[in-house]
């Protein structure tokens, strides 16, 4: 009778043993992941309510920004050709070492869009229109006028910035100051400004975002006026440098032929001064003014309740089953010891 009871047991060990190695050489499949995630629905259904509320709040209470974007198409210059270009070529190196440019570019396209995006003219934007207060509101004090001291987080930084500097031997670093800095100034206006050009049809949007509509739109259209201005003033002052070389080089020749290709060359780069000085769109022609839609560009409210929702969701399902079967894993490797005490 004992060694029936003692057969019985061992029979039923080495089933017992050979079912949990199926079990576990058994792969997970989606009704697996399903009912695991039924059984702790609470869970996850408490998650993605808490991370959907969160991302709601935050789709109310933060503040709104509107986009205003000005539609422009640059100016392409026509490149001079026949004997103007020759001479041109001829005089070129001389020219070039004066500083003088005699206009034998093909186009400045590249190089209107190059300012259009260049730091240079947005700290002379940021300068000329005072934008400093309203790109940091938070650090100026409209009370007085000033920027305000700074506050425990940014004592904070400053001394480690400090203690950093001291350590490194870094002896160009200096304390800041109570106003951001043209770094700072920068990183903050190329955050609110977008340029992008089309290559189908080389039209340039400038999209100015800002939280008043207003705002946003005038700066748009003055952003767009400061270049055409600088690039105005550039090429007013280039012309007026070559017109004055050619003069110089008309009088020091005593060929006629040379002389009228040089006054030729003269009348084409006046023609360019009395255009850059007539034209306010000398650069960029605004094909469409900058226009600001009725509704917020950020945030979106309903993209961002439903992408919290959908991270609540992913989040606490992940995190429920890697802890049903990590579990389920755990309760296996224990059993099979046990099961082969009992039958030694």
């Amino acid at each position: 009778m004992r060694f029936e009871l003692h057969l019985c047991a061992h029979a039923s060990s080495y089933s017992t043993r050979i079912l949990t190695m199926s079990d576990s050489s058994k792969e997970i499949s989606l009704s697996d992941i399903g009912d695991a995630i039924n059984r702790r629905r609470r869970v996850v259904l408490a998650c993605t309510v808490c991370t959907l509320l969160i991302a709601a709040a935050y789709a109310i209470f933060a503040t709104p920004k509107y986009d205003a974007s000005a539609v422009v198409q640059p100016n392409s210059t026509q490149p001079m050709g026949g004997a103007l270009a020759a001479l041109a070529g001829q005089l070129g190196p001389v020219a070039d070492l004066a500083g003088v440019n005699l206009g034998n570019k093909s186009d400045e396209t590249a190089s209107y869009l190059a300012v259009l995006s260049s730091r240079q003219l947005a700290l002379k934007f940021i300068s000329q229109y005072d934008a400093g207060p309203q790109l940091f509101p938070a650090r100026w004090n409209a009370r007085t006028r000033q920027w305000k001291p700074p506050g425990l987080l940014r004592t904070i930084k400053n001394g480690v910035s400090r203690a950093l500097a001291a350590l490194s031997d870094d002896k160009h670093w200096h304390p800041p100051t109570d106003a951001p800095t043209q770094w700072e100034l920068i990183r903050k206006f190329q955050k609110l400004c977008t340029i992008k050009q089309d290559s189908a049809t080389g039209l340039v949007a400038v999209t100015f975002s800002y939280e008043d509509p207003d705002v946003a739109t005038k700066w748009a259209d003055e952003y767009i006026a400061l270049a055409n201005s600088q690039i105005r003033n550039r090429a007013i002052a280039e012309a007026n440098l070559a017109l004055s070389y050619l003069k110089d080089e008309s009088d020091k020749t005593s060929l006629a032929d040379m002389k009228n290709s040089i006054y030729t060359l003269m009348q084409q780069r006046l023609g360019e001064l009395i255009a850059a000085k007539s034209k306010p769109d000398y650069a960029f022609q605004v094909i469409d003014p900058a226009m600001t839609s009725d509704t917020p560009s950020s945030p979106q409210r309903g993209l961002v309740m439903l992408g919290g929702a959908l991270i609540g969701f992913m989040g606490s399902s992940l995190w429920v089953l890697v802890r049903e079967f990590s579990a389920g894993s755990r309760r296996k490797t224990t059993l099979v010891p046990a099961l082969t005490d009992g039958r030694q």
